[in-house]
């Protein structure tokens, strides 16, 4: 279904690129001579010309920023259901697409605290019918893209969704990898699909169950839940696409419904009590944490950019950032954490287009990061 553009909303729409830029621009030379208050101004003329490409009737975005436990910023606009002209709002569950991710692994660490599983457990000691190659890689391989296993695309059959089981026996019926474990870097969702399977093997649980009781309830977050087709999730978003004619529903694609990679949804709200959780030791201690918050890769832990336990690992000088972002089938997310600087930024959006055509979708994070560091740390592209 689409919704028609006025010849005046796609003009504004083809220029609210060409706006962005030279803002972003303008804010990149201004900011480091300008006072917290300049910076302010600047930046919110930057964020209100996201009005353009989000304003009804165009599909929403909601974002937020907290700073020590505070939220200085939280604001939501367009629909999250177009059809039904229903409007987001921060209780509206995005869906988190790879967002998901940081969820799955720390369900694993929570595994490994209660002395289940290990970070060196290998694929073929949870499935023994597990092909021989799965004999090299451990949990932590499969936490930091490193096993060097197929990704889950060739699995989809005749457009059929895909689930995690389905996965499993995909990976199950080859016996080929892309590259020898720990060898390179190589980002694979089937491996967070796997490592749901591998929670459900341990616990003998449903991965939803065991995500509500080991992590969604004890950080707060009693709205959050995972698709699975048939189910009602209240305050749910829609992803759609934007084309110039309009807005087009593209809500479920092919691999949309497995779990440990993707498909949670959830809201600012109840992301703000995962964030604040993450402070504490209600789901894993702080220690435990902090250890997948580095950059791996084949001899351990670094100080560089890469990739830990879930999450990206970026740098701003000495400063530690940690995030990740969640592209899926009519969908676009980014979330970032600063722990020293105790900032984070949350943006969900349930569309899909322009993204990836004409705006750098990561720098709407980064200003508004920019903005509430007072300038500190600037990763704007």
């Amino acid at each position: 279904m689409k919704t028609k553009l006025s010849p005046l909303q796609i003009l504004i729409k083809k220029i609210t690129f060409y706006l962005l830029s030279a803002l972003f621009i303008f804010s990149f030379s201004d900011c480091k001579t300008s006072n917290s208050k300049k910076i302010t101004t600047i930046n919110n003329t930057v964020l209100d010309s996201l009005s353009a490409a989000f304003s009804l009737p165009n599909p929403g975005i909601s974002y937020m920023v907290i700073k020590k436990g505070e939220i200085v910023l939280e604001k939501n606009m367009g629909y999250a259901d177009i059809e039904n002209k229903i409007k987001a709002s921060s209780k509206t569950n995005y869906r988190l697409a790879s967002i998901s991710k940081p969820f799955t692994a720390v369900a694993i660490q929570k595994l490994i605290h209660q002395g289940k599983l290990t970070y060196e457990t290998t694929i073929s000691e949870i499935f023994p019918n597990f092909p021989e190659y799965g004999d090299n890689i451990t949990i932590a391989h499969l936490l930091t893209h490193r096993s060097g296993i197929i990704e889950y695309n060739q699995f989809v059959v005749d457009k059929e969704q895909l689930s995690d089981e389905k996965v499993l026996e995909g990976l199950m019926s080859v016996n080929t990898i892309n590259s020898q474990p720990n060898e390179i870097f190589a980002y694979r969702n089937s491996g967070y699909a796997l490592l749901a399977q591998i929670i459900e093997k341990i616990t003998s649980k449903e991965f939803e169950d065991f995500m509500n009781e080991e992590l969604f309830l004890p950080a707060g977050m009693k709205n959050t839940s995972l698709y699975q087709e048939g189910k009602t999730i209240p305050n749910r978003a829609f992803g759609y696409t934007v084309e110039d004619e309009g807005s087009n529903k593209t809500d479920q694609g092919a691999t949309t419904a497995v779990k440990g990679d993707g498909c949670i949804y959830s809201s600012l709200s109840d992301l703000y009590y995962w964030d604040q959780a993450l402070y504490t030791d209600v789901i894993i201690p702080q220690s435990m944490l902090n250890d997948g918050l580095y950059g791996f890769d084949k001899n351990g832990k670094t100080d560089k950019k890469g990739y830990g336990y879930g999450w990206g690992i970026n740098y701003h000088g000495d400063i530690k950032i940690v995030e990740h972002t969640g592209a899926s089938y009519g969908f676009t997310n980014h979330y970032i954490r600063v722990p020293s600087l105790e900032i984070s930024v949350v943006v969900f959006t349930n569309r899909y287009y322009p993204f990836y055509e004409n705006l750098n979708f990561n720098n709407i994070a980064y200003t508004l990061l920019r903005e509430y560091s007072d300038g500190v740390i600037d990763l704007v592209q």
